[in-house]
């Protein structure tokens, strides 16, 4: 339960946060169970963020519709309230799942939404994938690409054609981060052609912002952030992702018979050891993202540096 005490620090680090964006802060005032702060946007206008203290927690509301001033607010008081945040303006999101996973592909998924769209979802309870289970992941996922297909956009990199993108990158010198700035960009550049009216996009924090924006002609502005995921259409992403790594998982267990764990812990060594028995380790690139150093440990050193790895 947060404490008076919790909220009073609470709000003295959103003031803080806000001199440091340079918001002008004019005054405040008290409200039954909050506070009101005043403040002043590039083109005079009286900006009013009402904070309150309930059993819930802290919650705000915002009055403000002009993105140059409530995008910056919005974000400040989401980081203080743990809660998603909106964007007005017409804008994309992006996200990734099977980056850390050995088994599967590396998908990386965008979603269009503005204001409008962002209340909806937001009272639906999309959030980030990590803080869903995979029931609700799945059903999530339907809900948005049966109603929103058209805002929807995913790309599934499968092993063989990750590991042949990774080696290729890997022999010019460039790390992971080349693919997946690659296949971010491809994502936000499809949702364009889609929606010419996106003018933002925003992403988890994996590169900088440059890589990016050599990849993408006619956006505005791109922001590459930290937890990006309290952003809606972040959130929307990282679901339509998740879903369509899972659906790689079940899939292909149910094929061969054998359940693909997720992750690359001891079960997934376990799995990889039995799949090299059953198809032979000339296969395992269908399968696995065989840079990961659970293809050592599995081959026990002496496969590591078959030329095959690194094609």
């Amino acid at each position: 339960m947060i404490t008076e005490k919790m909220f009073a620090d609470k709000v003295a680090e959103c003031k803080r946060r806000m001199e440091m964006e340079k918001i002008a802060i004019i005054g405040e005032k008290k409200l039954p169970y909050g506070i009101q702060i005043l403040t002043e946007s590039e083109e005079y206008e009286l900006v009013k963020v009402n904070l309150y203290l309930s059993k819930k927690g802290i919650s705000y509301v915002l009055s403000t519709k002009k993105a140059s001033i409530s995008d910056k607010i919005n974000e400040i008081l989401s980081d203080i309230t743990n809660q998603m945040v909106k964007v007005e303006e017409c804008y994309v999101g992006t996200d990734e799942s099977g980056k850390g996973d050995y088994f599967g592909p590396l998908v990386v998924a965008a979603f269009i939404s503005d204001g409008k769209l962002d209340d909806y979802l937001l009272k639906q309870g999309i959030r980030d994938c990590k803080k869903l289970s995979d029931e609700m992941v799945r059903k999530y996922a339907k809900l948005l690409l049966s109603q929103y297909a058209q805002y929807c956009t995913i790309l599934s990199i499968e092993p063989r054609k990750y590991n042949e993108l990774h080696g290729k990158y890997m022999l010019e010198g460039k790390t992971l981060n080349a693919l997946l700035t690659f296949a971010h960009s491809r994502v936000i550049t499809i949702s364009k052609e889609k929606e010419p009216q996106i003018q933002l996009a925003i992403t988890d924090q994996f590169a900088e912002e440059k890589m990016i924006r050599k990849e993408i002609n006619g956006t505005k502005e791109v922001r590459i952030l930290p937890k990006a995921e309290k952003y809606v259409a972040v959130a929307a992403a990282s679901i339509l992702a998740r879903y369509t790594y899972l659906e790689w998982i079940e899939k292909t267990s149910n094929e061969l018979g054998l359940m693909f764990p997720k992750g690359c812990g001891n079960d997934v060594k376990f799995v990889a050891s039995t799949l090299i028995t059953k198809i032979g380790k000339e296969n395992l690139i269908q399968y696995a993202k065989i840079h990961f150093k659970t293809t050592n440990e599995i081959m026990k050193g002496y496969y590591a540096n078959e030329k095959y790895l690194y094609l």
